[in-house]
């Protein structure tokens, strides 16, 4: 990991030297809510991030939960793209609650913007990849991010951009809601959704969505969609949805990258993307991410052959190896759906198939009338429609016909010509 937070006088007390059999070296950061420091591992023989919770904290019950969880989270998840958490506990000599996680040994994304002003626009559509491919890991275990912005994200030497800080994520259980019990909203308000904004508890997948393309147009213009003065200008600005388009600011932007931000950026969830897989499929199709990223350490590059950015694409069907078998079972059960639904001849008909698979089906209009779901086989059955999971797809369907996309003027009138001449 490598630390985002400003440098500012944390402590009078004199800088720890040891910690849990682990020697800081140096301070990388600090924030009022922990510190992070550069580590050595003498058992590993390799440099770790090592961060420790505030000491003024350690009374506090709701933040030594979130400290916790987010413990929980990074030794737990593994994704090329997450930055991996390796130990977790308290020093038992000073009683400082502590989170070991890998050392990223390169510069943020925020800290290219604040150097370069503006990236390439490859450089950019691989890190949309990346945080798309994380997003897509996390938002399928129902988890959902709640604070993707550039220094969030780190830059590591092999070329993987890394997504960090899983401190205000959104856990599926009532015990991790009670983290979030009021309604302010949690996140960083320049990237943050409106209805993020205003109920943290308001969220989705395609709440981080809309953070990811604000990050990404913060990358590609060097200034961020919404600014503003304070939280509350802000908001007024995403309320009223103008933003300056992303090729005004950066003329290299192509227009299906801008199109896909724009879809991104809308202000009602239910035009942006729905999934994170959408978002990757949609970046893929630029075909702007060719080669390697420039941030990559081309030393790195010859150790090994250059792996395809798709294969992460059906890194949620794939069973994790290191997981028990048992786990395995119980998470496949998890994500199957049994569907009754009637047929071109109205007879009844019995399918099964995973979330993505049956959203999948809807968008290709493969059922006709009503279809029931159940998580348990052939019992309490409901309308797919009254499912969380199926939520965004049928609010989303327009009454009568597609909402069509607008183009730039330019094009716009070409299509009007062609279609005047064929009518």
């Amino acid at each position: 990991m490598h630390s985002n937070y400003q440098h500012s006088g944390f402590s009078s007390q004199p800088p720890l030297r040891f910690l849990a059999g682990y020697r800081l070296l140096r301070i990388l950061g600090q924030g009022g809510m922990s510190e992070v420091y550069l580590g050595y591992d003498s058992q590993s023989a390799r440099h770790v991030a090592i961060k420790l919770l505030a000491e003024d904290l350690a009374g506090d019950r709701t933040q030594l939960g979130r400290f916790a969880r987010e413990a929980h989270l990074v030794t737990t998840l593994m994704h090329r793209n997450i930055v991996q958490g390796l130990n977790a506990g308290a020093d038992e000599e000073t009683g400082r609650h502590f989170l070991v996680m890998e050392y990223i040994d390169g510069p943020s994304a925020q800290d290219c913007v604040e150097q370069i002003g503006r990236m390439k626009v490859k450089d950019v559509v691989h890190i949309g990849l990346a945080v798309a491919q994380a997003l897509e890991y996390l938002h399928c275990r129902n988890y959902i991010h709640r604070d993707i912005k550039p220094s969030n994200i780190l830059l590591a030497p092999d070329g993987h951009a890394r997504l960090t800080d899983l401190g205000l994520v959104k856990w599926a259980d009532r015990a991790a809601e009670q983290l979030t019990a009021t309604n302010d909203g949690f996140g960083t308000s320049y990237y943050m959704p409106l209805e993020q904004a205003l109920n943290a508890h308001f969220v989705d997948a395609r709440s981080d969505i809309f953070a990811l393309g604000a990050t990404l147009y913060h990358l590609l213009t060097g200034r961020v969609p919404f600014p503003g003065e304070d939280h509350q200008d802000i908001l007024r600005m995403k309320r009223a949805g103008y933003y300056t388009p992303v090729s005004l600011w950066n003329p290299r932007v192509p227009t299906a990258l801008e199109a896909i931000l724009n879809r991104m950026l809308a202000v009602d969830p239910r035009k942006r993307y729905r999934s994170a897989t959408d978002v990757l499929v949609a970046l893929e199709r630029t075909q702007l991410a060719h080669g390697y990223p420039s941030y990559r350490n081309q030393r790195l590059a010859l150790r090994g052959p250059k792996q395809p950015e798709q294969f992460m694409l059906m890194d949620k069907t794939r069973p994790d190896l290191r997981a028990g078998s048992s786990v395995q079972r119980k998470n496949c059960v998890e994500e199957l759906w049994y569907l009754r639904f009637r047929d071109h001849a109205g007879q009844t008909v019995f399918r099964k198939g995973t979330t993505e698979q049956v959203l999948r089906s809807l968008r290709k209009g493969r059922f006709r009338g009503m279809v029931f779901a159940a998580r348990r086989r052939l019992k309490n059955f409901r309308p797919l429609a009254e499912y969380p999971e199926f939520h965004a797809y049928y609010a989303a369907l327009p009454p009568s016909k597609p909402i069509p996309v607008g183009l730039p003027a330019p094009k716009a009138g070409w299509c009007r010509r062609l279609l005047g001449r064929r009518s």
